[in-house]
């Protein structure tokens, strides 16, 4: 169960997670609070989506409640903050005959810090129910010890399992041509990100070391993705003059061809528990630079061994990071490492849990 079939990465593992769970021969559903977003059209083949057709998520409590007492499924699993208490609640009204297995997919102390720092009674409503699910897996160690630490609810409960990032489909897509002039031979090294243009994702940073970086050698940025901040972003890029050097094409379907031939990938965040983005990149062969930010970013890559790890917020550090991979420092990742990520074996994980 998700709130819709936006383009995030919690909504791409789940797609990929009920892909393998219908592979392995089981029934399949996907319930959203309302059927939207870009993902849609990627719901694989015998997948049923089922919309509750509600406002917010709060309001799909009665209709996730007559699914489970109508459908009655063996396990249901959910992501995101609400839909776990919702999905609890749900479970608890419906008489408890499903399995309730929620999902830790935030740094949850530094999201209720940064837009619900007042929501004292949210923090307790958390604390009473989420600890009722009947499997709690959090998607990197970090993040399973801040819900830990959090809720004040012990770690033994939590299991960590990562997302079944690395599929067939990403490596295969992988090799697709891009029909861009900034991927034609002879052109600078791109350095390139992907997210939600939001605040939480630190691409003013970027930006901003960006302009550093092209201060001391010939290169370009390309942030894929689509999101609230884009005139900002759009302002500050402007305002830099780096408007030749810096694009922002949107969400992009296929993100995998762009990252086989970028120099760089940056990650920027400011918090995320287990970003799919950094594992994609490996898995296309880029190198990396991200910020050890609350979460799973600098635990993917080995907290440096796999990549650069950077400051929260230094466009100087950033700067440098980059610089030093595009002059030869790529760490790229063992084959042994990538393959906790590889989705058949995290299918597995989740199938053992179900």
């Amino acid at each position: 169960m998700l709130p819709t079939l936006g383009g995030g990465g919690t909504e791409r593992t789940f797609l990929n997670l009920a892909e393998g769970l219908c592979e392995a021969g089981y029934q399949v559903d996907i319930v959203l609070k309302k059927k939207i977003g870009d993902y849609i059209q990627q719901v694989p083949e015998g997948i049923t989506l089922v919309d509750l057709n509600a406002p917010r998520m709060g309001a799909a409590l009665p209709g996730l409640v007559r699914y489970l007492r109508n459908f009655r499924p063996r396990a249901l699993l959910t992501g995101l903050d609400l839909p776990n208490i919702v999905a609890v609640m749900a479970n608890i009204i419906a008489g408890r005959k499903t399995k309730i297995i929620i999902s830790v997919r935030s740094v949850v102390s530094q999201y209720r810090r940064s837009f619900l720092p007042h929501r004292s009674l949210e923090k307790a409503l958390m604390g009473m129910i989420l600890p009722l699910a009947d499997e709690i897996v959090a998607v990197s160690q970090q993040a399973a010890r801040d819900f830990a630490d959090y809720l004040q609810i012990s770690s033994s409960r939590i299991r960590v399992i990562y997302n079944p990032t690395i599929t067939p489909a990403l490596l295969e897509k992988a090799q697709q041509p891009v029909n861009h002039p900034w991927f034609e031979a002879g052109q600078p090294p791109l350095i390139m990100s992907a997210g939600r243009l939001s605040p939480v994702k630190g691409f003013s940073t970027l930006i901003k070391a960006f302009a550093h970086v092209h201060q001391r050698l010939p290169a370009r940025l390309m942030i894929l993705g689509e999101g609230e901040q884009r005139q900002e972003l759009e302002a500050l890029i402007a305002h830099l003059g780096l408007q030749a050097e810096v694009s922002l094409p949107g969400f992009q379907q296929n993100p995998y061809a762009f990252m086989k031939h970028a120099a760089v990938f940056a990650l920027s965040s400011l918090h995320d528990a287990s970003p799919n983005v950094l594992i994609e990149a490996m898995a296309c062969g880029c190198s990396i630079v991200t910020t050890n930010s609350p979460g799973g970013s600098a635990e993917l890559i080995n907290y440096g061994e796999f990549g650069h790890v950077v400051p929260v917020g230094d466009e100087f550090l950033l700067a440098q990071a980059i610089i030093e991979v595009i002059a030869g420092d790529t760490r790229k990742p063992a084959p042994e490492w990538l393959a906790q990520f590889e989705y058949q074996r995290v299918i597995r994980q989740y199938l053992e849990l179900l």
